[in-house]
């Protein structure tokens, strides 16, 4: 029964991707679908994330949501973040997409380092405000899912080797 589940989810999850981007046509159709739907779900990811942070970066003003500090690296990069996430979307659904080394490494280094950031964030406030593990945590959570997309990415493209197959990262 649960194995049945999950692939009626994913035979939903790629008719709604290919609904959504005519994935047949254009520049999409040399991707594999599992690249296409493990990207749709980064790029969710990513939005779904931007939104919290705004929620709760500007719900601290209000009582029901704990005051977290400002963090204007960690803002940058939230907003690179996002701002990747929605130019891929949007590039999907002209039927164009980019794996190439340089966008895949920028989503590397922009997503560990906001797990790096938020992994400082709770050693440093930690003490001081005791929700902040769990709030930060649960974004990390989250942008591991994106490295691991990533890194799939990597691996079923190719992204890092030559055509004899060597890896060149740099």
């Amino acid at each position: 029964m649960k194995k049945t589940s999950i692939a009626s989810f994913f035979f939903i999850l790629k008719n709604h991707v290919e609904s959504c981007f005519d994935t047949h046509h254009g520049q999409l159709r040399r991707f594999p679908n599992s690249v296409i739907i493990w990207v749709y779900i980064m790029c969710l990811n990513i939005l779904f994330q931007g939104f919290l942070d705004l929620i709760i970066k500007f719900g601290g003003y209000t009582p029901w949501i704990v005051s977290m500090p400002w963090r204007i690296d960690f803002l940058f990069l939230t907003a690179i973040s996002v701002l990747m996430g929605f130019h891929t979307l949007n590039g999907m659904k002209h039927q164009k997409l980019d794996v190439t080394r340089n966008s895949v490494q920028l989503g590397l280094l922009v997503e560990t380092a906001l797990i790096v950031g938020d992994l400082h964030f709770i050693a440093v406030y930690k003490d001081i405000i005791p929700e902040v593990f769990w709030f930060r945590m649960f974004f990390v959570g989250l942008t591991l899912i994106n490295v691991f997309i990533l890194l799939f990415i990597v691996h079923r493209m190719h992204v890092f080797s030559d055509k004899q197959g060597k890896i060149h990262i740099f």
